[in-house]
């Protein structure tokens, strides 16, 4: 406007008006950047969708881990006592075997991102624990007091982890061990 009330609009540009062609072009570019904004929009928020449903379904499986494989290992160690037999022993070790398998799994499917895979790496250290003091009890001659370390210190271990899970995952109390 400027330059057409100073009469220069004819020495720049000359006589011509602005054809429909690049006024179709203008448009059709004001459209692909809407449906581009929109789309990428769109694909951010499914992405996010899917990954908050992966977590969920990942921190479902650690649960159902707690109150199969965890359980059984708990109730294998429950017979234990002053007096305990090798074939206690070998039952607690398939259970905490069975755990740490279940376990491995876990970590290889969770992803790299959130919370998750760290609370499975303590979790995964608190079963080391246990086996290795379920490994002490299995020896000739046992030393009673370092394996009973090394089961509480996976029992603290086992401790943080749950803390861990259930302030992420549900804001209540660690799950229990039943």
């Amino acid at each position: 406007m400027e330059l057409r009330e100073r009469g220069l609009w004819e020495q720049a540009f000359g006589s011509a008006e602005p054809t429909g062609n690049l006024c179709l072009i203008g448009g059709s570019l004001l459209v692909a950047g809407f449906l581009a904004l929109n789309s990428s929009a769109f694909y951010t928020g499914w992405r996010v969708g899917k990954d908050r449903a992966t977590e969920a379904r990942q921190a479902r499986s650690f649960l159902q881990m707690i109150k199969t494989e965890e359980v059984a290992f708990i109730n294998a160690t429950q017979s234990f006592s002053a007096q305990y037999t090798k074939a206690d022993v070998d039952n607690a070790l398939a259970a905490v075997n069975a755990l740490e398998k279940r376990v491995a799994s876990l970590q290889q499917e969770t992803t790299a991102q959130g919370p998750l895979p760290g609370i499975l790496t303590t979790y995964a250290n608190a079963v080391r624990q246990w086996k290795n003091g379920l490994m002490i009890l299995k020896e000739t001659n046992p030393d009673r007091n370092q394996a009973l370390k090394l089961l509480q210190l996976g029992d603290e271990l086992r401790t943080e982890a749950t803390q861990q899970f259930a302030s992420r995952y549900s804001g209540k109390r660690e799950p229990s061990r039943s």
